[in-house]
């Protein structure tokens, strides 16, 4: 083969020598084994010139094989630093070996362990950053499509809503017992299920309806209507009971706070008008609650409190300034009456004995009529436990069943001041 070349014209192992160069460096550059061939080729043709140097010899076609392994080794290895160069970022970018992430992931967990705050690579940062301004976008252009009117009442609503479910929240109780209305006797006292200690009426505590089937009243103005109101809203409906001090009366009768939805019904049957305070000793936990709902149905004139004053002296006297015009109710408890003996005077001839109660012994004398005597001017009514004063607001109207000469008297025969 090397005699055939050296035996061509010089331009044509030119023209061979350009071909095959192109022809090696198109495949060196697809095999990096070519270049360790071309190195291999040129160190051989160097020490063979080196060698016929030294013994005086000619280099024939060394120095040609020389010079081309030369050239496709410097056009292999560019062509190979020029592939690789261009591939290399990209590779770089895309991949990273173990110990890379390692390097850049340490920095990271030891900024967050400092401030206690995630921290985002650049990349994501700008990510996020670019996906919050859009939602603030559409939600700015769904904002200004909102017609501000709407807006408003959307917002208002909303407020009420959460006002509605804090005062459901606050009136919400924990009830001494659950149960169910089965009848609704009158509008302050109805029958229940199951039964509570045996017990299955209840007396709401704190309020008092007029009258429909109390023998002694008879049916009182307005108590129709407020039994007719407790049935609509008791009726069927399970209710929780919310016991006080007190938890029976004299007749064995429960003593409740009836809750309905979170409401207090006694409080609503002042509020509408429907009753009138009771209270009585010890007082009810609410009763300063229950004044200011009495006050409030009085002022409108809602209810009872919208009768004439010849119906509203047909209540019952519950020291609200109505009533005491014949009704002699009993349906709450009152100390029985103390009638302490009186000495007996000694007769004299020809000498009434004067009807004189002893002064703080606690006798009594009875009334002259509609009155009491100057010597025992303090009013004492039997069918409300009350004893009144001559400066009192119902002096004048209290017919007395028994008069007394001092406060103390009437206090020690089973009686309470009048609160007015």
């Amino acid at each position: 083969m090397l005699r055939w070349i050296s035996t061509l014209p010089f331009w044509k192992k030119g023209l061979l020598a350009v071909v095959a160069l192109i022809a090696l460096a198109l495949f060196i550059a697809l095999s990096p084994l070519m270049v360790i061939m071309a190195i291999a080729t040129l160190v051989v043709a160097l020490f063979a010139i080196i060698y016929r140097a030294l013994r005086g010899r000619p280099a024939r076609n060394w120095g040609l094989i020389a010079l081309v392994s030369l050239v496709l080794l410097m056009a292999s290895t560019g062509m190979t630093a020029a592939l690789y160069e261009g591939g290399q970022p990209e590779r770089a970018s895309s991949t990273l070996e173990p110990a890379d992430e390692v390097k850049q992931q340490r920095p990271v967990e030891e900024a967050e362990e400092e401030t206690g705050v995630d921290v985002v690579d650049p990349p994501q940062a700008e990510e996020q950053e670019a996906s919050v301004e859009k939602v603030e976008e559409n939600t700015t252009s769904k904002d200004e499509e909102v017609d501000p009117t709407e807006k408003e009442e959307q917002e208002t609503s909303g407020e009420q809503a959460e006002d509605k479910a804090a005062d459901g929240e606050n009136k919400q109780r924990e009830y001494d017992a659950t149960v169910r209305v089965t009848r609704v006797v009158d509008g302050d006292t109805v029958k229940i299920s199951p039964a509570v200690n045996g017990n299955d009426e209840v007396r709401l505590i704190g309020v008092d309806t007029p009258e429909t089937k109390d023998p002694d009243c008879g049916v009182q103005p307005y108590g129709s209507q407020a039994s007719a109101f407790s049935q609509s809203q008791l009726g069927g409906q399970e209710v929780g009971l919310e016991f006080d001090v007190e938890r029976t009366d004299r007749y064995g009768r429960l003593l409740a706070y009836v809750h309905k939805n979170g409401d207090m019904f006694n409080e609503t049957l002042l509020q509408e008008g429907y009753a009138q305070v009771a209270t009585f000793s010890p007082k009810g936990t609410y009763v300063d609650c229950f004044r200011a709902a009495q006050e409030e149905a009085r002022a409108a004139g809602r209810g009872l409190w919208g009768l004439s004053a010849e119906q509203l002296a047909q209540q019952t006297d519950r020291d609200n300034g109505i009533g005491g015009a014949g009704c002699t109710q009993k349906s709450q408890p009152k100390a029985p009456l103390k009638q302490q003996p009186q000495p007996t005077p000694e007769p004299t001839p020809d000498v009434d004995t004067p009807n004189t109660p002893t002064p703080g012994g606690g006798g009594s004398v009875s009334p002259l009529g509609n009155d009491c005597p100057p010597q025992a001017p303090i009013k004492g009514n039997q069918s409300s436990g009350i004893y009144h004063v001559p400066s009192g607001q119902f002096y004048a109207r209290t017919n007395p069943e028994e008069c007394f000469a001092s406060e103390a008297d009437a206090s020690a025969a089973g009686y309470r001041k009048s609160k007015r």
